[in-house]
């Protein structure tokens, strides 16, 4: 099995679920929900996702090392009344 995490970063939260892969068959393990760090789309996230990463995993149960994949959305920077 594969511990795989999908990251989405987005103007106000940055979300991370975290499913295991056995074949074509992904089962649902944890979740997280935390503010996003600066603004969309620049390193300023980084922070931020790994927050909310290790949220995630310590509610799922596992460590980061145990991670095989991680996927993040395309961020686009959003420049509203900055």
């Amino acid at each position: 099995m594969r511990l795989i995490a999908g990251i989405d970063i987005g103007n106000a939260t940055t979300e991370v679920a975290l499913a295991e892969a056995d074949g074509d068959r992904l089962t649902f393990l944890a979740s997280s929900t935390i503010p996003t760090t600066g603004i969309k789309g620049t390193d300023a996230n980084i922070q931020g996702i790994f927050h909310a990463l290790n949220v995630a995993l310590k509610n799922g149960g596992r460590q980061l090392g145990d991670l095989d994949l991680v996927r993040i959305n395309e961020a686009a920077p959003v420049i509203g009344d900055v």
